[in-house]
């Protein structure tokens, strides 16, 4: 039998996984944090354990010689309205997204105007800026319903 907290995990798993709508490949410059910042090393971060994890992440990079772009665990999460993503996706030349686990992905290529605002991997996308080559410089994004509520309550 599932104790309370096994429970309320699924509960909310079960809420994310409704919320998906697709993954891409999207370009790290219209990746943003909030309305001014971009996902970057710059005087915006004076945070020290933010900037230490963005130099422990490239030193893991160097030393790899590579960054998990692809692997899920570490997508980029982005909550988006899906009338406006499907408008992007037409804009960009592609009929639809993948899923979570497809090999090969569509790459979305926004409008400049367009922001992405990003829930997670601040550090690591930080990271993957200053270790791969312009020309590289995208990662894979997870797209979540904006419309849907959420059903898990974080306070139960």
């Amino acid at each position: 039998m599932m104790d309370g907290f096994n429970q309320w995990e699924d509960r909310i798993i079960q809420d994310i996984n409704c919320h998906y709508i697709g993954s891409a490949k999207v370009d790290l410059s219209s990746c943003f944090v909030d309305e001014e910042h971009e996902i970057s090393l710059n005087e915006d971060h004076t945070d020290p354990n933010f900037l230490r994890e963005v130099l422990r992440l490239m030193n893991t990079f160097e030393t790899t010689k590579s960054c998990p772009r692809r692997d899920p665990d570490q997508h980029m999460r982005v909550v988006i309205d899906p009338e406006v993503l499907r408008k992007l996706i037409e804009g960009s030349g592609n009929s639809a997204l993948g899923g979570i686990h497809q090999a090969e992905r569509v790459h979305l290529r926004f409008p400049s105007e367009e922001r992405l605002w990003c829930l997670n991997s601040l550090e690591m996308m930080a990271a993957a800026k200053e270790y791969l080559e312009p020309d590289e410089q995208w990662w894979c994004v997870d797209f979540y319903d904006s419309g849907k509520t959420l059903h898990t309550r974080f306070n139960q």
